[in-house]
């Protein structure tokens, strides 16, 4: 019964954790502020081109501003999605190394637990499982595979495959 709820226990603290880290992700409704303060518009960020930030309006519209006329905090805001988009073409570029890893050495339990670890951070859950698995058949005492794999199953709402993992 004590290791039922602490498993529950632990399931609602991961679910809790993932829709955080899932709302942290989306880009936020916001007031978009020009340099003068004079313009403002409720908007989501979708992208840059060029000097150009588009955004999405709340009638679902696309516009541009240029980037040099947003407010201060506008363009740290655009400067740290950025970032965000810089992160997912390292774990991209991850994936790739990790899967030539595995080319020339296909037994590495840990080439498999890390771009396991990659396709998480992408939230590719179904790939994150199919290589911890594979890492946990070639080490089963790589305990981090297991913890990923049963976040992913977190992530996918089998609780039941979580809690076993």
């Amino acid at each position: 019964m004590k290791k039922a709820i602490g498993c529950l226990i632990l399931v609602v603290l991961f679910v809790g954790l993932e829709l955080q880290a899932q709302n942290a992700a989306k880009p936020a409704l916001r007031t978009w502020k020009d340099s003068t303060g004079q313009f403002s518009i409720e908007a989501t960020f979708v992208r840059v081109t060029g000097d150009q930030v588009v955004l999405q309006r709340t009638d679902k519209k696309e516009i541009s501003v240029p980037l040099a006329k947003l407010s201060a905090s506008d363009r740290q805001y655009v400067q740290k999605r950025l970032i965000s988009n810089r992160t997912v073409a390292e774990l991209n570029k991850a994936i790739s190394d990790y899967t030539e890893a595995i080319r020339i050495k296909p037994n590495d339990a840990d080439a498999y637990f890390n771009r396991g670890f990659a396709y998480h951070e992408l939230r590719e859950y179904d790939k994150a499982i199919r290589d911890d698995t594979e890492a946990i058949r070639l080490d089963p005492t790589l305990a981090p595979a297991y913890s990923n794999r049963g976040l992913a199953y977190v992530d996918l709402g089998d609780y039941d495959k979580a809690i076993a993992d």
